[in-house]
Protein backbone atom coordinates (compact mmCIF):
# COMPACT_ATOMS: atom_id res chain seq x y z
CA UNK A 1 0.00 0.00 0.00
CA UNK A 2 3.34 2.77 0.85
CA UNK A 3 4.40 2.07 -2.50
CA UNK A 4 1.39 2.34 -4.33
CA UNK A 5 0.24 6.19 -2.60
CA UNK A 6 3.98 6.69 -3.61
CA UNK A 7 4.24 5.92 -7.16
CA UNK A 8 0.79 8.04 -7.03
CA UNK A 9 1.84 10.91 -5.54
CA UNK A 10 4.93 10.83 -7.26
CA UNK A 11 3.23 10.76 -10.53
CA UNK A 12 0.58 13.30 -9.65
CA UNK A 13 3.85 15.94 -9.20
CA UNK A 14 5.31 15.31 -12.63
CA UNK A 15 1.90 15.56 -14.31
CA UNK A 16 1.40 18.98 -12.43
CA UNK A 17 4.35 19.92 -13.25
CA UNK A 18 4.13 18.70 -17.39
CA UNK A 19 0.60 20.88 -17.07
CA UNK A 20 2.46 23.79 -16.04
CA UNK A 21 4.64 23.53 -19.31
CA UNK A 22 1.79 23.05 -21.37
CA UNK A 23 0.35 25.67 -20.24
CA UNK A 24 3.21 27.91 -20.60
CA UNK A 25 3.97 27.15 -23.80
CA UNK A 26 0.22 27.14 -25.00
CA UNK A 27 -0.36 30.61 -26.34
CA UNK A 28 0.49 30.18 -30.29
CA UNK A 29 3.12 27.04 -29.89
CA UNK A 30 5.10 29.81 -28.30
CA UNK A 31 7.65 30.66 -25.34
CA UNK A 32 6.20 33.11 -23.14
CA UNK A 33 9.14 35.26 -24.50
CA UNK A 34 7.75 34.91 -28.29
CA UNK A 35 10.04 32.01 -29.54
CA UNK A 36 8.80 28.92 -31.14
CA UNK A 37 8.48 26.48 -29.11
CA UNK A 38 9.12 23.54 -31.43
CA UNK A 39 12.48 25.00 -32.27
CA UNK A 40 13.51 24.88 -28.91
CA UNK A 41 12.02 21.30 -27.96
CA UNK A 42 15.16 19.83 -28.68
CA UNK A 43 16.90 21.79 -25.99
CA UNK A 44 14.05 21.29 -23.16
CA UNK A 45 14.56 18.44 -20.98
CA UNK A 46 12.02 15.43 -21.17
CA UNK A 47 10.74 14.99 -17.85
CA UNK A 48 9.76 11.37 -19.01
CA UNK A 49 13.33 10.24 -19.35
CA UNK A 50 13.56 10.52 -15.06
CA UNK A 51 10.29 9.53 -14.55
CA UNK A 52 10.64 6.05 -13.16
CA UNK A 53 14.18 7.15 -11.50
CA UNK A 54 12.14 10.00 -9.35
CA UNK A 55 9.63 7.58 -8.57
CA UNK A 56 12.04 4.76 -7.04
CA UNK A 57 14.83 6.74 -5.56
CA UNK A 58 12.62 10.19 -4.32
CA UNK A 59 9.30 9.06 -4.19
CA UNK A 60 6.21 10.43 -2.34
CA UNK A 61 8.20 10.25 1.23
CA UNK A 62 10.78 12.82 0.28
CA UNK A 63 7.47 15.04 -0.84
CA UNK A 64 5.60 14.56 2.08
CA UNK A 65 8.70 15.24 4.01
CA UNK A 66 8.64 19.11 2.55
CA UNK A 67 5.19 19.11 2.91
CA UNK A 68 5.31 18.05 6.92
CA UNK A 69 7.82 20.47 7.74
CA UNK A 70 5.57 22.90 5.45
CA UNK A 71 2.41 22.25 8.00
CA UNK A 72 4.29 21.79 11.20
CA UNK A 73 5.72 25.61 10.18
CA UNK A 74 2.31 26.88 9.68
CA UNK A 75 1.23 25.28 12.54
CA UNK A 76 3.77 27.09 15.10
CA UNK A 77 3.62 30.65 13.33
CA UNK A 78 -0.30 30.05 13.39
CA UNK A 79 -0.08 29.65 17.26
CA UNK A 80 2.10 31.85 18.11
CA UNK A 81 1.66 35.03 15.94
CA UNK A 82 4.27 37.27 17.59
CA UNK A 83 7.19 38.82 15.74
CA UNK A 84 10.01 37.31 17.82
CA UNK A 85 12.88 39.64 16.38
CA UNK A 86 14.83 41.32 18.36
CA UNK A 87 14.45 45.53 18.28
CA UNK A 88 17.84 45.84 17.15
CA UNK A 89 17.51 43.34 14.35
CA UNK A 90 14.38 44.50 12.58
CA UNK A 91 14.67 46.76 9.70
CA UNK A 92 13.88 50.14 9.92
CA UNK A 93 11.59 51.29 7.46
CA UNK A 94 14.05 53.63 5.27
CA UNK A 95 16.34 50.33 5.07
CA UNK A 96 13.24 48.27 4.06
CA UNK A 97 12.24 50.68 1.52
CA UNK A 98 16.18 50.67 0.23
CA UNK A 99 15.58 46.86 0.22
CA UNK A 100 12.42 46.80 -1.45
CA UNK A 101 13.43 48.33 -4.30
CA UNK A 102 16.59 46.69 -4.62
CA UNK A 103 17.57 44.99 -7.72
CA UNK A 104 16.89 41.81 -6.93
CA UNK A 105 13.32 42.33 -5.42
CA UNK A 106 10.94 40.53 -7.56
CA UNK A 107 7.08 40.91 -8.16
CA UNK A 108 6.45 37.95 -10.33
CA UNK A 109 3.95 35.40 -8.37
CA UNK A 110 5.81 32.59 -9.41
CA UNK A 111 8.57 33.39 -6.56
CA UNK A 112 6.69 35.18 -3.96
CA UNK A 113 7.40 33.11 -0.86
CA UNK A 114 5.59 31.87 1.95
CA UNK A 115 5.73 33.91 5.46
CA UNK A 116 5.29 30.15 6.86
CA UNK A 117 8.30 28.50 5.92
CA UNK A 118 12.04 28.41 6.68
CA UNK A 119 14.06 29.88 3.80
CA UNK A 120 18.00 29.52 3.34
CA UNK A 121 20.13 31.97 1.85
CA UNK A 122 23.97 31.34 0.13
CA UNK A 123 25.89 32.98 2.04
CA UNK A 124 28.98 33.24 -0.60
CA UNK A 125 29.20 36.15 -2.60
CA UNK A 126 29.01 34.47 -5.40
CA UNK A 127 29.65 30.57 -6.94
CA UNK A 128 33.00 29.94 -7.87
CA UNK A 129 34.88 27.85 -10.70
CA UNK A 130 34.11 27.36 -13.95
CA UNK A 131 30.58 26.72 -14.75
CA UNK A 132 30.26 23.19 -14.05
CA UNK A 133 31.88 23.78 -10.80
CA UNK A 134 29.45 26.73 -9.83
CA UNK A 135 26.48 24.09 -10.71
CA UNK A 136 28.39 21.31 -7.83
CA UNK A 137 28.07 23.92 -5.38
CA UNK A 138 24.52 24.80 -6.32
CA UNK A 139 23.72 21.06 -5.87
CA UNK A 140 25.61 21.03 -2.63
CA UNK A 141 23.45 23.94 -2.13
CA UNK A 142 20.17 22.19 -3.03
CA UNK A 143 21.34 19.05 -1.08
CA UNK A 144 21.90 21.08 2.41
CA UNK A 145 18.50 22.48 2.31
CA UNK A 146 17.17 18.96 1.73
CA UNK A 147 19.21 17.94 4.94
CA UNK A 148 17.38 20.81 6.52
CA UNK A 149 13.70 20.17 5.75
CA UNK A 150 13.86 23.76 3.89
CA UNK A 151 11.91 23.82 1.14
CA UNK A 152 12.65 28.00 -0.25
CA UNK A 153 15.95 29.28 -1.00
CA UNK A 154 16.30 33.35 -1.51
CA UNK A 155 16.81 33.86 -4.91
CA UNK A 156 18.62 37.26 -4.62
CA UNK A 157 21.56 35.28 -3.10
CA UNK A 158 22.22 33.10 -5.46
CA UNK A 159 24.95 34.74 -8.01
CA UNK A 160 27.07 32.85 -10.35
CA UNK A 161 30.87 34.35 -11.16
CA UNK A 162 32.04 34.79 -14.22
CA UNK A 163 34.57 32.03 -15.15
CA UNK A 164 37.37 31.59 -12.56
CA UNK A 165 39.22 34.86 -12.68
CA UNK A 166 37.17 37.86 -12.61
CA UNK A 167 34.61 39.41 -13.78
CA UNK A 168 31.23 40.48 -11.62
CA UNK A 169 28.10 38.58 -9.94
CA UNK A 170 25.50 37.35 -11.32
CA UNK A 171 22.03 37.50 -10.62
CA UNK A 172 20.31 33.48 -11.08
CA UNK A 173 17.60 35.08 -13.44
CA UNK A 174 19.98 36.41 -15.71
CA UNK A 175 21.44 33.04 -16.48
CA UNK A 176 18.65 30.86 -15.30
CA UNK A 177 14.95 30.42 -16.27
CA UNK A 178 13.04 30.89 -12.66
CA UNK A 179 9.62 30.23 -13.06
CA UNK A 180 10.27 26.73 -15.03
CA UNK A 181 12.79 25.83 -12.15
CA UNK A 182 9.77 27.03 -9.67
CA UNK A 183 7.10 24.19 -11.30
CA UNK A 184 9.11 21.74 -9.68
CA UNK A 185 8.11 22.68 -6.22
CA UNK A 186 7.59 20.53 -4.26
CA UNK A 187 9.96 18.01 -5.50
CA UNK A 188 13.02 21.11 -5.48
CA UNK A 189 13.16 23.78 -3.05
CA UNK A 190 10.94 27.09 -4.67
CA UNK A 191 13.29 30.17 -5.21
CA UNK A 192 11.55 32.64 -3.85
CA UNK A 193 12.20 36.62 -3.90
CA UNK A 194 13.15 39.13 -0.83
CA UNK A 195 10.40 39.96 1.39
CA UNK A 196 12.07 42.37 4.04
CA UNK A 197 9.51 41.22 6.97
CA UNK A 198 10.58 37.61 6.63
CA UNK A 199 14.31 38.04 5.88
CA UNK A 200 15.38 40.78 8.08
CA UNK A 201 18.77 39.28 8.72
CA UNK A 202 19.76 39.61 4.85
CA UNK A 203 21.54 42.53 3.76
CA UNK A 204 19.52 43.24 0.29
CA UNK A 205 21.22 46.03 -0.35
CA UNK A 206 23.37 46.95 -3.59
CA UNK A 207 26.68 46.79 -2.57
CA UNK A 208 27.70 42.83 -3.39
CA UNK A 209 26.52 43.46 -6.92
CA UNK A 210 30.13 44.51 -8.31
CA UNK A 211 32.20 42.45 -5.28
CA UNK A 212 35.31 40.93 -7.50
CA UNK A 213 36.77 37.77 -7.07
CA UNK A 214 39.28 37.94 -4.79
CA UNK A 215 37.13 39.70 -2.35
CA UNK A 216 39.42 40.92 0.74
CA UNK A 217 36.80 39.63 3.11
CA UNK A 218 37.97 36.76 5.80
CA UNK A 219 37.13 33.66 4.53
CA UNK A 220 34.11 31.87 6.01
CA UNK A 221 32.73 35.84 6.56
CA UNK A 222 28.63 35.66 5.71
CA UNK A 223 29.10 39.02 4.19
CA UNK A 224 25.30 39.29 3.20
CA UNK A 225 24.12 38.41 6.61
CA UNK A 226 23.43 41.28 8.86
CA UNK A 227 23.36 39.19 11.81
CA UNK A 228 27.10 36.74 11.92
CA UNK A 229 26.49 34.46 14.59
CA UNK A 230 25.36 31.22 12.27
CA UNK A 231 23.31 29.66 15.04
CA UNK A 232 21.27 33.09 15.81
CA UNK A 233 20.52 33.09 11.50
CA UNK A 234 17.05 31.85 11.03
CA UNK A 235 15.76 34.71 8.89
CA UNK A 236 16.77 33.65 6.14
CA UNK A 237 19.24 30.19 6.97
CA UNK A 238 22.59 30.48 5.84
CA UNK A 239 23.64 27.92 3.13
CA UNK A 240 27.51 27.11 2.31
CA UNK A 241 30.30 28.43 4.55
CA UNK A 242 31.22 32.22 3.08
CA UNK A 243 33.53 33.83 1.39
CA UNK A 244 36.30 31.24 0.18
CA UNK A 245 35.78 28.61 3.09
CA UNK A 246 34.99 25.52 0.86
CA UNK A 247 31.94 24.14 2.03
CA UNK A 248 30.22 23.50 -0.34
CA UNK A 249 32.78 22.11 -2.71
CA UNK A 250 34.29 19.66 0.28
CA UNK A 251 30.45 18.77 0.56
CA UNK A 252 30.08 18.07 -2.76
CA UNK A 253 33.15 16.27 -3.17
CA UNK A 254 32.12 13.82 -0.40
CA UNK A 255 28.94 13.05 -2.06
CA UNK A 256 31.01 11.99 -5.41
CA UNK A 257 33.64 10.25 -3.29
CA UNK A 258 30.74 8.20 -1.58
CA UNK A 259 28.88 6.97 -4.77
CA UNK A 260 32.36 5.70 -6.34
CA UNK A 261 33.65 4.42 -3.08
CA UNK A 262 30.67 2.91 -1.72
CA UNK A 263 28.44 2.67 -5.15
CA UNK A 264 25.93 4.97 -3.59
CA UNK A 265 23.03 6.04 -5.92
CA UNK A 266 23.12 9.63 -6.94
CA UNK A 267 20.52 11.69 -5.42
CA UNK A 268 16.93 11.98 -7.34
CA UNK A 269 17.31 15.79 -5.70
CA UNK A 270 20.36 16.31 -8.09
CA UNK A 271 18.54 14.25 -10.43
CA UNK A 272 15.49 16.94 -11.47
CA UNK A 273 18.04 19.83 -10.70
CA UNK A 274 19.57 18.38 -14.03
CA UNK A 275 15.96 18.87 -15.53
CA UNK A 276 14.51 21.99 -13.72
CA UNK A 277 17.94 24.17 -14.92
CA UNK A 278 17.46 25.30 -17.82
CA UNK A 279 18.49 28.65 -19.74
CA UNK A 280 16.89 31.94 -19.08
CA UNK A 281 14.63 33.02 -21.84
CA UNK A 282 17.60 35.40 -22.91
CA UNK A 283 19.86 33.29 -23.33
CA UNK A 284 17.64 31.10 -25.20
CA UNK A 285 16.86 34.13 -27.55
CA UNK A 286 20.34 34.35 -27.76
CA UNK A 287 21.20 30.78 -28.82
CA UNK A 288 18.17 31.19 -31.61
CA UNK A 289 19.91 34.38 -32.84
CA UNK A 290 23.33 32.60 -33.07
CA UNK A 291 22.09 29.13 -34.58
CA UNK A 292 19.94 31.07 -37.53
CA UNK A 293 23.34 32.07 -39.34
CA UNK A 294 24.42 28.42 -39.60
CA UNK A 295 22.65 26.08 -42.12
CA UNK A 296 19.65 23.80 -41.78
CA UNK A 297 20.95 20.82 -41.25
CA UNK A 298 23.13 22.01 -38.21
CA UNK A 299 20.06 24.28 -37.14
CA UNK A 300 18.05 21.00 -37.03
CA UNK A 301 20.07 18.94 -35.20
CA UNK A 302 22.52 16.88 -37.36
CA UNK A 303 25.75 17.92 -35.84
CA UNK A 304 27.92 16.15 -32.78
CA UNK A 305 29.85 17.99 -30.36
CA UNK A 306 33.67 17.97 -29.17
CA UNK A 307 34.68 19.18 -25.96
CA UNK A 308 38.38 19.19 -27.04
CA UNK A 309 39.84 20.60 -23.38
CA UNK A 310 43.17 21.65 -25.00
CA UNK A 311 43.47 25.35 -23.70
CA UNK A 312 46.26 26.27 -21.53
CA UNK A 313 44.72 26.15 -18.41
CA UNK A 314 44.37 22.63 -18.53
CA UNK A 315 47.91 22.09 -19.67
CA UNK A 316 49.00 23.65 -16.38
CA UNK A 317 45.80 21.78 -14.37
CA UNK A 318 47.14 19.79 -11.77
CA UNK A 319 45.60 17.23 -10.09
CA UNK A 320 44.86 13.32 -10.34
CA UNK A 321 44.05 11.30 -13.81
CA UNK A 322 47.42 12.88 -15.95
CA UNK A 323 47.51 9.73 -17.68
CA UNK A 324 44.38 9.93 -19.05
CA UNK A 325 45.26 13.82 -20.62
CA UNK A 326 46.04 14.55 -24.23
CA UNK A 327 46.51 17.83 -25.30
CA UNK A 328 47.32 17.04 -28.89
CA UNK A 329 44.50 18.63 -30.88
CA UNK A 330 45.69 16.77 -34.29
CA UNK A 331 45.23 13.33 -32.63
CA UNK A 332 41.94 13.65 -31.08
CA UNK A 333 40.33 15.10 -34.36
CA UNK A 334 41.85 12.40 -35.87
CA UNK A 335 40.41 9.83 -33.44
CA UNK A 336 36.65 11.90 -33.85
CA UNK A 337 37.02 11.69 -38.03
CA UNK A 338 37.73 8.05 -38.05
CA UNK A 339 34.49 6.90 -35.86
CA UNK A 340 32.37 9.04 -38.06
CA UNK A 341 33.64 8.49 -41.49
CA UNK A 342 31.10 6.30 -42.78
CA UNK A 343 28.06 8.75 -41.56
CA UNK A 344 29.57 12.40 -41.02
CA UNK A 345 27.10 15.38 -39.58
CA UNK A 346 27.00 18.14 -41.07
CA UNK A 347 28.35 20.28 -38.16
CA UNK A 348 31.06 19.67 -34.92
CA UNK A 349 30.43 22.08 -32.63
CA UNK A 350 33.84 22.66 -30.57
CA UNK A 351 32.99 24.43 -27.39
CA UNK A 352 36.75 25.92 -26.18
CA UNK A 353 38.17 29.27 -24.63
CA UNK A 354 40.36 30.51 -28.00
CA UNK A 355 41.32 33.37 -26.64
CA UNK A 356 42.96 31.13 -24.01
CA UNK A 357 44.89 29.64 -27.10
CA UNK A 358 45.24 32.92 -29.05
CA UNK A 359 47.02 34.44 -25.86
CA UNK A 360 49.54 31.29 -25.31
CA UNK A 361 50.15 30.76 -28.75
CA UNK A 362 52.43 34.26 -28.57
CA UNK A 363 56.03 34.08 -29.14
CA UNK A 364 56.22 34.98 -25.70
CA UNK A 365 54.65 32.56 -24.06
CA UNK A 366 56.78 29.88 -24.96
CA UNK A 367 53.97 27.35 -25.52
CA UNK A 368 54.66 25.01 -28.98
CA UNK A 369 51.54 23.08 -27.81
CA UNK A 370 49.23 26.39 -27.91
CA UNK A 371 50.94 27.36 -31.24
CA UNK A 372 50.18 23.98 -33.20
CA UNK A 373 46.48 24.07 -31.53
CA UNK A 374 45.37 27.38 -32.76
CA UNK A 375 46.88 26.46 -35.92
CA UNK A 376 44.93 23.14 -36.59
CA UNK A 377 42.10 25.03 -35.06
CA UNK A 378 42.20 27.71 -37.65
CA UNK A 379 42.23 25.50 -40.26
CA UNK A 380 39.18 22.96 -39.60
CA UNK A 381 37.25 26.13 -39.04
CA UNK A 382 38.47 27.10 -42.58
CA UNK A 383 38.17 23.63 -44.68
CA UNK A 384 36.12 21.83 -42.37
CA UNK A 385 36.61 18.00 -41.26
CA UNK A 386 36.02 15.09 -43.66
CA UNK A 387 36.47 16.87 -46.98
CA UNK A 388 35.08 19.69 -46.27
CA UNK A 389 31.41 17.65 -45.01
CA UNK A 390 31.44 18.58 -41.91
CA UNK A 391 31.31 22.31 -40.73
CA UNK A 392 33.20 23.71 -37.58
CA UNK A 393 31.54 26.02 -35.33
CA UNK A 394 32.17 27.63 -31.99
CA UNK A 395 29.27 29.51 -30.01
CA UNK A 396 29.33 30.35 -26.62
CA UNK A 397 31.84 33.03 -25.34
CA UNK A 398 33.30 33.93 -28.40
CA UNK A 399 30.22 34.64 -30.08
CA UNK A 400 28.86 36.94 -27.42
CA UNK A 401 32.42 39.08 -27.71
CA UNK A 402 30.49 41.96 -29.75
CA UNK A 403 27.26 41.66 -27.48
CA UNK A 404 27.15 44.75 -25.13
CA UNK A 405 24.13 42.93 -23.31
CA UNK A 406 27.18 40.31 -21.57
CA UNK A 407 29.95 42.71 -20.59
CA UNK A 408 31.35 41.36 -17.71
CA UNK A 409 29.38 37.55 -17.92
CA UNK A 410 30.62 36.76 -21.10
CA UNK A 411 32.44 33.69 -20.04
CA UNK A 412 29.60 32.14 -18.16
CA UNK A 413 26.81 33.04 -20.57
CA UNK A 414 28.88 31.46 -23.17
CA UNK A 415 29.09 28.27 -21.47
CA UNK A 416 25.63 28.35 -20.32
CA UNK A 417 24.61 28.44 -24.24
CA UNK A 418 27.53 26.00 -24.84
CA UNK A 419 26.13 23.70 -22.16
CA UNK A 420 22.82 23.48 -23.69
CA UNK A 421 23.69 22.89 -27.61
CA UNK A 422 26.10 20.11 -26.17
CA UNK A 423 23.13 18.55 -24.53
CA UNK A 424 21.02 18.50 -27.80
CA UNK A 425 24.04 17.19 -30.31
CA UNK A 426 23.57 13.77 -31.69
CA UNK A 427 26.88 12.77 -30.17
CA UNK A 428 29.20 14.33 -27.80
CA UNK A 429 32.79 13.30 -27.42
CA UNK A 430 34.28 14.68 -24.39
CA UNK A 431 37.23 14.24 -21.68
CA UNK A 432 36.71 12.18 -18.22
CA UNK A 433 39.57 14.95 -16.73
CA UNK A 434 36.94 17.64 -17.65
CA UNK A 435 33.41 18.62 -14.94
CA UNK A 436 32.14 19.82 -18.23
CA UNK A 437 32.45 16.75 -20.15
CA UNK A 438 31.35 14.76 -17.09
CA UNK A 439 28.43 16.56 -16.64
CA UNK A 440 27.15 16.76 -20.15
CA UNK A 441 27.62 12.80 -20.54
CA UNK A 442 25.30 12.75 -17.26
CA UNK A 443 22.26 14.92 -17.99
CA UNK A 444 22.71 13.44 -21.96
CA UNK A 445 22.25 10.05 -19.44
CA UNK A 446 18.58 11.51 -17.65
CA UNK A 447 17.33 12.39 -21.41
CA UNK A 448 18.19 8.86 -22.64
CA UNK A 449 20.60 10.04 -25.31
CA UNK A 450 23.56 7.22 -25.17
CA UNK A 451 25.33 8.63 -27.97
CA UNK A 452 28.28 9.76 -25.93
CA UNK A 453 31.81 9.05 -26.22
CA UNK A 454 35.46 9.87 -24.03
CA UNK A 455 38.70 11.09 -26.05
CA UNK A 456 41.90 9.16 -24.25
CA UNK A 457 45.48 9.25 -25.32
CA UNK A 458 44.70 6.15 -27.43
CA UNK A 459 41.56 7.18 -28.97
CA UNK A 460 37.44 7.17 -28.09
CA UNK A 461 35.90 5.00 -25.92
CA UNK A 462 31.73 4.57 -26.03
CA UNK A 463 30.61 5.56 -22.46
CA UNK A 464 26.78 5.38 -20.77
CA UNK A 465 25.80 2.65 -23.59
CA UNK A 466 24.10 1.27 -20.83
CA UNK A 467 20.07 2.27 -20.18
CA UNK A 468 20.52 1.57 -16.86
CA UNK A 469 23.99 2.08 -15.67
CA UNK A 470 24.69 6.19 -15.81
CA UNK A 471 28.33 7.63 -16.43
CA UNK A 472 30.42 7.32 -13.78
CA UNK A 473 30.62 10.77 -11.85
CA UNK A 474 33.55 13.09 -11.70
CA UNK A 475 36.65 10.86 -10.67
CA UNK A 476 39.65 13.50 -10.87
CA UNK A 477 39.46 15.63 -7.75
CA UNK A 478 37.66 13.31 -5.31
CA UNK A 479 40.63 12.40 -3.29
CA UNK A 480 41.54 14.39 0.33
Amino acid sequence: ICFVLAAYFASRQFRYAAKALRTTASAAGTDPDGSDASYWAPFLPDMSAVRDGFVAGLGAASINSVRRANQTATRSNATTGIDTRPTSTRPSIVAATEQQSSTFSSTTASTNPNPNLPTIALTEPFLKGGFRNQVMRFHALLLQAQSKNISQILLPSLRWGDGVGGGIAIPHQTLFDVEYWNTYYPALPKLVSYDYAQHYQWDNSSRLLNVSMENPTKPGAPIQFLEEDEEKCTHPYRGGGGVKAGVLWNFYKRYTKAMIDEKKPRDRLEVLAYQALRPSPLLRNTTRELMSHLPDAIKTGDYITLHARVEPDMQKHGGACGELKTFNLTRILGFVEDEFRDDPPAGVFMPLNKHLLVEDAKPEAKNPVAIENLAVLNRIERRGMWGNQGRVFELGTAALDNDPRFDGIRNTAGSVINFYLALASKAFIGTPVSTYSVDVWTVRFFQSKLNNYRYLPWGLEKIGNDTKREPEPYACSVSF
